[in-house]
């Protein structure tokens, strides 16, 4: 949910600013070796923009970055260390002389992500391996790194995107590589 959402519209620059938080959802139980659930409230905090090299907003870059701020987990002793990511693209929008086809935007995009505080484990260890354990895992944060080709297409139906992101540098946690598509239909 982001209650609030503050944007600014210049000749040759877009920004805003948000806040909002995640809520647990989704099944979710302590106990549970596998859940569909986080089971912890987030805060976010983000800001970012787009800024236009021409007047006519042809070419463009874009960042955005935010802040997320975890809670505890919901049934344990344990809080996720903070993390801030960072979304960028860059691209040039081509228009078209066509009915259907009315514009086409190429170009690349990408995130990076940091964990910016340590993780919280609140267990009393009984051994000293369970002691190195536990500091083990509260000291080690999370990084990533992706950059993917990126084409949109605005056309009298709505606006079509594709992207193939390649995931790299991951450091104590998965990366891989995705294929997203997106959809939205304009109606009236």
């Amino acid at each position: 949910m982001e209650p609030v959402n503050f944007g600014w519209h210049l000749p040759r620059l877009d920004a805003i600013v948000s806040s909002g938080f995640f809520a647990p959802s989704g099944a979710y139980s302590s106990g549970a070796k596998v859940n569909i659930g986080y089971g912890h409230w987030t805060g976010v905090f983000g800001h970012g923009g787009i800024a236009y090299a021409d007047a006519e907003r042809t070419w463009s870059l874009s960042i955005y970055t935010h802040y997320l701020l975890y809670g505890s987990q919901l049934g344990r002793d344990y809080t996720l260390g903070d993390i801030a990511p960072f979304e960028w693209g860059a691209g040039k929008s081509l228009n078209m002389n066509n009915d259907i086809f009315k514009q086409i935007t190429l170009g690349a995009v990408g995130y990076a992500q940091w964990q910016v505080t340590n993780n919280q484990i609140d267990l009393t260890p009984t051994t000293k391996i369970a002691a190195s354990a536990i500091n083990t895992l509260e000291d080690t944060r999370s990084q990533i790194y992706s950059a993917a080709p990126a084409i949109y297409s605005l056309t009298k139906y709505g606006l079509f995107s594709v992207r193939y992101y390649e995931e790299f540098d991951a450091h104590a946690t998965p990366s891989g590589r995705q294929l997203m598509f997106s959809l939205s239909l304009a109606f009236g």
